[in-house]
């Protein structure tokens, strides 16, 4: 069973890599929004360390000081939503999200683990499923490490404890410290094995390579963008922009179309600069020949003009 799961991730594992690490970066900066209500002289690191704390005085010292004081919390979902609370509340959601995140993470991981094991030797096999065996049992220790938090915050009382507590609060740590290292073990790896057996810098190395070639090959297009978007934000015009822009109804229309006329032209052109020929037609239909990899950077470049 799971040697089929871990083919359906292989077989789909660049669109899984994106989505996972989508998934994982989303979490991870809305933890890190609500964590930076949650540091303080006990806590300089907040939730983290609640995390790394071994007794049950020192976890109590932190809830302690998160529920001292009433705070505006922010609804990180919603910016314009504020309510009145304690600092609590931020952590119990912060771990709340924590387990979403460690689902993504923990699939990101196995994704790439399979991706780099790729080998018929019985010896690879064996390998790649110890590898995934630890990322797996990272995230579990993550959500003994989560649920010993939340339990430590539901059964505070000001001082008041019990043996239980206590062995809650050091198992909540030992596991936070050994999914730290083995995370940490298998970052280790996976970059060794990135540099080492698939010749990661020479890729690399190549990579920069061609990216300094398209940059030159596209001077003209990616200067006029640059110039253009540092001319408005020197001049600070943007709010003027806008206003002048609403100031007649179809000034939107007529702004939005030069838009993309402009993208348009940076669509097109940048293709003609990787073209053996010149085209028989001022405007073709059909795409000159070229390397698809160079088509998108054209395309990208379109693009950025929009969003720029």
């Amino acid at each position: 069973m799971a040697s089929a799961f871990y083919q359906f991730l292989l077989i789909n594992k660049r669109r899984f890599f994106w989505i996972f690490f989508a998934g994982a970066f989303i979490t991870a900066y809305v933890q890190v929004l609500q964590n930076k209500t949650l540091k303080n002289d006990l806590a300089p690191n907040g939730v983290i360390t609640l995390e790394k704390a071994f007794s049950f005085a020192k976890d109590t010292a932190i809830v302690g000081s998160w529920n001292s004081t009433k705070v505006e919390i922010k609804d990180v979902l919603r910016p314009g939503r504020r309510h009145q609370g304690t600092r609590t509340e931020t952590a119990v959601s912060n771990i709340l999200v924590d387990f979403f995140f460690i689902v993504f993470y923990t699939l990101w991981g196995i994704v790439v683990i399979l991706w780099l094991q790729q080998d018929p030797l019985k010896k690879a096999e064996k390998r790649t499923g110890l590898l995934v065996a630890l990322m797996i049992v990272a995230g579990v220790m993550d959500v003994i490490e989560n649920l010993g938090m939340l339990s430590v915050i539901a059964n505070y009382s000001g001082g008041s404890s019990n043996s239980l507590l206590h062995v809650i609060a050091f198992v909540k740590s030992l596991a936070a410290w050994s999914k730290f290292i083995l995370l940490g073990l298998l970052l280790l790896y996976i970059l060794a094995t990135i540099v080492f057996k698939k010749r990661g810098l020479v890729y690399l190395s190549s990579f920069i390579a061609s990216r300094r070639e398209n940059l030159h090959r596209y001077r003209v297009i990616i200067i006029g963008i640059v110039v253009f978007m540092l001319a408005i934000w020197i001049s600070d015009q943007g709010q003027d922009l806008l206003v002048n822009v609403n100031a007649k109804e179809w000034g939107v229309g007529i702004f939005l179309a030069m838009l993309f006329m402009i993208a348009s032209l940076n669509w097109y052109l940048a293709k003609l600069f990787f073209q053996t020929s010149k085209p028989t037609e001022v405007f073709p239909f059909v795409e000159p020949p070229g390397k698809p990899e160079e088509k998108h950077i054209s395309r990208f470049l379109g693009v950025a003009t929009i969003i720029g």
